[in-house]
């Protein structure tokens, strides 16, 4: 039964899929271009319409002028330029509210892509912040309270608790500055424990999470089919420390789209909480 725009939207994506499933259409970047268009259509009806923001693909530039590498989806808000004789934009990385990989099939060589792309983008996110953005911490201070059960009343503050607990802080702070990131597999590890499994056994091939592989570069939404990997940073979902340990990742078999709505209509609130309030 549906019940939620949730629901909604993951049955229209599960119908779509299956069309796009059946396309006898098989050049390979023209069926990624399908999947992508298809993740752009949905995305773009979870936007409320009061507030301007629409989803576009192309290119993030960072503060230096810098291009990433071509992005699947982005919701955005502000103005970006698009690229003559395209459908792609290039969008500055101060208005890019949320960033998306799409894959068709994804299993661990396109984890491997898809991670490497939004670890660019969250550096590029970094540099912006070091330029001189303004920060209004207040959802950071709520998530590190939900988190760590302290609940200091300034950045200052902050830097007098232990260490563990200060790089949970800016780790939080920093999530909240930079776009939503979203790794999106319509197909690929077959159920929670496949895709839970198939995480953890990348990162190790890492080298015991290297440079790179920290928790503010992890994405903050993994799907494959109907399962996902979320990302506890408290923008909005918190677990309290245990025993020291800050639980980061959790898996989900419930519907991935709740969890996608939640993490971008809450970073649209931080922005756009005048006239799209959070609470």
């Amino acid at each position: 039964m549906i019940k939620t725009i949730a629901d909604l939207l993951h049955e229209l994506m599960k119908k779509e899929a299956a069309k796009l499933d059946d396309e006898a259409v098989k050049h390979g970047p023209t069926v990624g271009a399908m999947y992508e268009g298809l993740a752009r259509d949905i995305l773009d009806r979870t936007i409320p319409a009061e507030i301007d923001v629409r989803v576009v693909d192309g290119f993030v530039e960072g503060v230096d002028g810098a291009l990433s590498p071509q992005i699947d989806a982005m919701v955005v808000a502000g103005a970006g330029r698009p690229i003559p004789y395209t459908t792609n934009f290039v969008w500055p990385i101060a208005d890019v509210i949320a960033v998306f990989e799409v894959k068709k099939t994804l299993y661990a060589h396109d984890l491997a892509d898809a991670f490497d792309k939004l670890r660019k983008v969250k550096r590029m996110s970094e540099a912006s912040v070091q330029n001189g953005v303004k920060v209004a911490a207040g959802p950071s201070f709520r998530a590190f309270a939900k988190t760590t059960g302290h609940y200091p009343e300034s950045i200052e503050a902050v830097d007098e608790l232990p260490d563990e607990l200060n790089h949970i802080f800016h780790t939080m702070l920093a999530e909240q500055l930079a776009p939503v990131r979203v790794i999106i597999g319509y197909h690929g590890y077959a159920d929670e424990f496949g895709l839970r499994k198939g995480l953890v056994d990348y990162l190790r091939d890492q080298r015991g999470f290297a440079v790179g592989f920290g928790a503010s570069s992890m994405p903050n939404l993994i799907v494959a089919r109907s399962n996902s990997i979320l990302k506890m940073d408290g923008h909005p979902y918190a677990a309290p420390l245990h025993e020291g340990w800050w639980h980061l990742l959790v898996s989900n078999p419930e519907n991935p789209l709740r969890l996608l709505i939640e993490l971008l209509w809450t970073k649209l609130g931080d922005r756009f909480g005048d006239v799209f309030p959070s609470d």
